[in-house]
């Protein structure tokens, strides 16, 4: 299992690609950073992200998830 700390990785198949994009507990680490998280997903891309909890999904909607 590969750890997302506040980064993407790519599933590729056949000329489809999704992204996963992992940040790190905001509450209890308090180092999650969305923008670095997404900095390497496509603008109109396709990706799932990955959190701990809802704290971080309007501070996401803001950032443009």
């Amino acid at each position: 299992m590969q750890i997302l700390l506040n980064e993407t990785i790519s599933i590729n198949r056949e000329d489809a690609t999704i992204y996963l994009c992992g940040v790190d507990d905001p509450c209890f680490y308090q180092t999650h950073d969305l923008a670095a998280a997404r900095r390497s997903i496509l603008a109109g891309a396709c990706f799932i992200l990955l959190t701990h909890g809802p704290a971080d999904y309007a501070r996401a909607t803001f950032l443009g998830y």
